[in-house]
């Protein structure tokens, strides 16, 4: 049967709705199988997805963090590890030639089944070049430590400086070790060599008194040279001084003069632990380890005088019945 061109218009567009209702249905409603539910849920499933992966990523950074961490510990005897490190940093300070170093263990913060916090403190004197390179070793050492506080003090009339130092190094359970310090090398420091931090640091001399810049002041020999021995020779007294700075030395005995950069002086006496020069005309006393420009003036004494006499109180006569 041959449609009419009318009932062929209206069947075509009866076709057309129905694709449209399906395609709305599949699409856009709201049921199970809508697209745009679908289209979230994929992309729920894939931020999950990510988020794991970034998990497990996480987790294989933290294990091979905790078994670097279990390499460089100190021991898990933590007795032990308390000992052998204030060992080390004994044996540190004294090759560095600290002067009368302290080395302290100032207590312990304990984490059950975690870990050990050992706290110590060094003190000492030393110079700017010596306290850069306990810097550097300590740094360049493969110890699970660090340094919380540094207090540096300049000490008059002298180029040492007063050091306090706090440390912290981790004891831990896990520790590949049980009695004994790692020997690897550490790996925290920028610079590799020892003179590339000598450039930086020393050579600023950071406890210096501030100077304009472009002056250049003549250096103070006398500044620099210090009394090193006080001893008795063939019965003789005799003072050693040394210029630190050129390494120039003077060996003097009573009355002798001497003359230091601008400093002129004369030894007046040499006792058992201490000498007498006279500079400027003024007495100065100086013990082992004072440089020139320190030592002590003494005090000129008052001049003896007589007391005076009190006049004699005469007593009222006494008058007899």
């Amino acid at each position: 049967m041959k449609l009419q061109r009318r009932e062929r218009i209206l069947a075509a567009v009866t076709g057309g709705l129905t694709l449209l209702l399906a395609v709305w249905f599949l699409f856009f409603s709201g049921g199970s199988l809508s697209y745009g539910r679908l289209s979230a849920h994929r992309d729920q499933l894939a931020l999950e997805v990510a988020k794991k992966e970034h998990e497990v990523k996480a987790a294989e950074v933290a294990v091979r963090r905790l078994a670097e961490w279990q390499h460089r510990a100190l021991p898990s005897d933590v007795a032990e590890a308390r000992v052998q490190y204030q060992a080390w940093l004994r044996e540190l300070a004294d090759r560095l030639q600290f002067q009368q170093p302290t080395i302290e263990a100032t207590g312990v913060e304990s984490r059950p089944q975690t870990s050990s916090l050992l706290k110590f403190k060094v003190h000492g004197r030393t110079n700017l070049a010596k306290l850069t390179e306990f810097m550097y070793e300590f740094y360049a050492a493969g110890h699970l430590h660090q340094i919380r506080l540094i207090d540096v003090n300049t000490v008059p009339n002298s180029p040492d400086l007063d050091v306090n130092i706090d440390v912290e190094a981790l004891s831990l359970p896990g520790a590949d070790r049980k009695n004994k310090l790692t020997e690897d090398r550490g790996k925290a420091l920028q610079l590799t060599k020892l003179p590339d931090y000598g450039k930086t640091i020393v050579k600023r001399d950071l406890f210096a008194p501030f100077r304009p810049a472009g002056s250049q002041p003549a250096p103070d020999v006398a500044q620099s040279t210090f009394v090193t021995a006080i001893l008795a020779v063939n019965g003789r007294g005799e003072v050693w001084l040394v210029d630190r700075t050129t390494g120039k030395d003077w060996k003097l005995h009573e009355g002798e003069p001497f003359e230091v950069g601008s400093l002129h002086g004369t030894i007046k006496s040499i006792g058992t632990h201490d000498i007498l020069v006279n500079v400027a005309g003024r007495a100065r006393r100086y013990h082992t380890g004072d440089n020139l420009r320190g030592g002590e003036e003494m005090q000129k004494p008052q001049p003896f005088t007589m007391p005076q006499k009190r006049p004699r109180e005469r007593l009222p006569k006494t008058v007899t019945p």
